[in-house]
């Protein structure tokens, strides 16, 4: 797809284990080779975890639909409902490709 001169976008939680207690994890974006890596930010408490990131994934990825203007598309962390659930709403409404 990069080859392509596509925009991909890969959007997941962040590649750490929160059981040391911690209460907020972030971890900040990477861009390599051309992708970008958007990590959400979220309090470590079971349902506001899953509230925020969905809320997160839907608005990043509806403003990413908007924003670019050649070809797109969007790799999510199969493993994340909540994350899943708001890149493919957004995707569908934006007409974003979603893998």
């Amino acid at each position: 797809m990069i080859q392509n001169s596509a925009s991909v976008e890969i959007y997941s939680a962040p590649p750490i284990h929160t059981t040391v207690g911690v209460r907020y994890v972030a971890v900040t974006n990477e861009h390599e080779d051309g992708i970008t890596y958007n990590y959400m930010n979220y309090f470590d408490i079971p349902f506001i975890k899953a509230i925020i990131v969905f809320l997160k994934s839907f608005i990043k990825v509806f403003k990413f639909g908007l924003v670019q203007n050649k070809d797109k598309c969007v790799i999510c962390d199969i493993l994340s409902v909540s994350l899943n659930l708001g890149a493919v709403l957004a995707s569908k409404l934006v007409g974003v490709k979603i893998a």
